[in-house]
């Protein structure tokens, strides 16, 4: 018989934590993304703070502990870094995703949809790929920020940034 989970189980498990960490510190991002994108003098600022930083990580403490009042740890600190800089390096179309990387996701995913876990559509003109951290944010710069998706989670995820955590505690 199965034993029925608790909400402090659900709490413990450690795929949880990492994705709810993940998506508090997207949506940390995500405030400041959307603060960079309407005020032109916040950008330049921050844009001027990164070609003068002698500490990159630094200054994304800073940005984090002034903007939001939160301290960050040393590794968070490093993700949040890559994502300010493929920010800051994001070109304002996107790219063309090749067939060749779609197959490769496909293959390596073995055809499942990261989200709900279905089958993918076998034709690959049906298949999704998808910005893992959302285009908006980070652009294609990040390396390894595709994942397939079936359509219905595709259009569902959208930009969102915590739908990956909110999919994962609704299927435990």
């Amino acid at each position: 018989m199965n034993r029925m989970s608790s909400i402090q189980d659900i709490l413990e498990n450690e795929e949880v934590k990492a994705e709810y960490k993940k998506a508090l510190l997207l949506n940390m991002f995500k405030k400041i993304v959307v603060r960079i994108n309407k005020d032109c003098t916040f950008r330049s600022s921050i844009r001027k703070l990164f070609s003068q930083s002698t500490n990159r990580e630094a200054t994304v403490k800073a940005i984090i502990r002034n903007n939001l009042n939160f301290d960050l740890d040393d590794d968070d600190c490093k993700l949040m870094l890559q994502w300010f800089e493929a920010n800051l390096k994001k070109s304002n179309q996107r790219k063309p995703i090749s067939l060749d990387l779609k197959e490769k996701l496909y293959k390596k995913q073995n055809g499942i949809c990261l989200v709900c876990g279905e089958p993918l559509e076998k034709e690959m003109k049906y298949v999704h790929v998808d910005h893992i951290i959302p285009w908006m944010l980070v652009g294609d710069e990040l390396k390894d920020n595709y994942q397939c998706l079936c359509q219905t989670c595709n259009e569902c995820k959208s930009a969102r940034t915590d739908y990956m955590f909110r999919n994962l505690v609704k299927l435990i």
